[in-house]
């Protein structure tokens, strides 16, 4: 099946900072994507959704404002034949992997129905702006020997040595469960 065409188009989008497709952001930046649409339905409600699409699987990204009607320059309802000024922001956060991807960034307005929706590509950077801080005293240095393994050490008995080891240093133990400490 065919997804259905969006209820509407975009007219321009701005994304920042970003100089150069495919725009590169660094963690620890929020980027902000603005976009004009016109609609040619109209909608009591306006939701944003973003994906990341890596090897052609979406990923979804959650914003911290997907509501378009409250703090993204839109007033609900939409209504058709008006050019809509959009603006959010989307945190790169540092958990995020480096990779480049495609981001599908659509609107979505009553009863699911896709208002306006924009492919672009980016890549995220993961090395950081700032050095990291250099620490200039030498390791210390440890000078006592590793201890002998001798028959009276506390050994782990892996559940797959039997208990008739030929193996002096490995006893049985009297516990029921697999894993245990003799």
């Amino acid at each position: 099946m065919m997804p259905s065409r969006p209820a509407g188009s975009i007219k321009a989008m701005d994304l920042s900072p970003c100089t150069v497709q495919p725009c590169t952001f660094q963690h620890g930046i929020n980027a902000t994507v603005k976009l004009d649409f016109i609609t040619n339905s109209t909608s009591t409600s306006l939701k944003t959704q973003v994906y990341g699409i890596v090897a052609g699987v979406p990923i979804a990204f959650p914003l911290p404002n997907p509501d378009a009607c409250t703090g993204c320059d839109v007033t609900c309802p939409i209504k058709p034949g008006t050019v809509y000024d959009y603006a959010n922001i989307l945190a790169v956060r540092k958990e995020y992997p480096s990779l480049s991807l495609v981001v599908k960034w659509q609107l979505v307005g009553d009863n699911n129905v896709v208002i306006a929706c924009v492919l672009f590509p980016i890549t995220i950077d993961g090395t950081d702006t700032e050095p990291l801080p250099t620490i200039n005293k030498p390791l210390p240095t440890i000078n006592k020997p590793l201890p002998a393994i001798n028959n009276n050490s506390k050994l782990y008995k892996p559940p797959f040595i039997s208990n008739k080891s030929n193996n002096p240093s490995i006893k049985s133990s009297t516990k029921s469960n697999n894993h245990s400490f003799v």
